[in-house]
């Protein structure tokens, strides 16, 4: 994605939306009111909606993490969304690309807040970050450590090369959604609890991935027919196979 314009205006925290999030420290929770901080305006080009200009308001993310310490040996930020959806967002990405947490939208002839376009606290990117990492109606920020957080979907070291492969996709199209072994997206089903592929079978789970629409019209699972490569399926198969 090119670039957007960066900040423009920034608005005073009176009259901010009185949205929050909750901040994840350890084994404590607290509520964060994003109106406590000034409001920075961008102007982005949003990839998930093809490009489309949007001017935003909303907080950075540096700025709401500020009074909470980075954990030793963390690398990762977890955000994670109302339906449960979960982004993880390497730290030295955060660092340098400066995401925020919109809240508002913007007219383009001043700075009248309407109302948001999508949830009611979103993660954008104004200066290119990826499209994957664009997060809608956050819900908490927390951080970890992602060697520490993998762990308990990993295979054993002595599995196959086709289950090992398999994992690695399942962590990059997958893990949003679905949780492995507990940890991960709660949008959805964790497949390997019980074992979808000995649940559903295995021909019937590469068909879900492949078009899970055909199947369940009424899902919202979309189609990785044309997105992954035949191998890269298979491969996940065998992964949720070994659960």
């Amino acid at each position: 994605m090119r670039s957007g314009a960066l900040a423009i205006a920034f608005l005073s925290a009176t009259g901010a939306r009185a949205q929050a999030i909750t901040i994840v420290d350890g084994e404590h929770e607290r509520e964060q009111l994003l109106g406590a901080f000034p409001q920075k305006v961008v102007d982005v080009a949003d990839p998930t909606e093809g490009g489309r200009h949007r001017r935003l308001a909303g907080v950075e993310v540096a700025r709401v993490l500020e009074g909470t310490a980075t954990p030793a040996g963390a690398d990762t930020l977890l955000v994670r969304c109302d339906d449960g959806w979960l982004t993880l967002v390497p730290l030295e990405f955060l660092r340098a690309h400066h995401p925020l947490l919109a809240t508002t939208s913007v007219e383009r002839s001043g700075p009248v807040p309407i109302d948001a376009p999508r949830g009611p606290v979103f993660l954008v990117w104004p200066d290119g970050g990826r499209s994957d990492l664009w997060s809608f109606s956050v819900h908490s920020l927390a951080y970890g450590r992602a060697e520490t957080l993998y762990a308990v979907g990993a295979p054993t070291p002595d599995a196959s090369p086709a289950v090992k492969h398999g994992w690695s996709v399942y962590r990059a199209s997958c893990l949003h959604c679905h949780a492995a072994g507990g940890f991960g997206g709660m949008a959805a089903w964790d497949l390997t609890s019980p074992s979808i592929v000995k649940f559903r079978g295995a021909d019937r789970v590469r068909a879900f991935i492949l078009d899970a629409k055909r199947l369940v019209p009424e899902g919202h699972m979309p189609s990785f027919r044309g997105t992954l490569p035949a191998r890269d399926i298979d491969d996940v198969v065998a992964y949720l196979g070994i659960w």
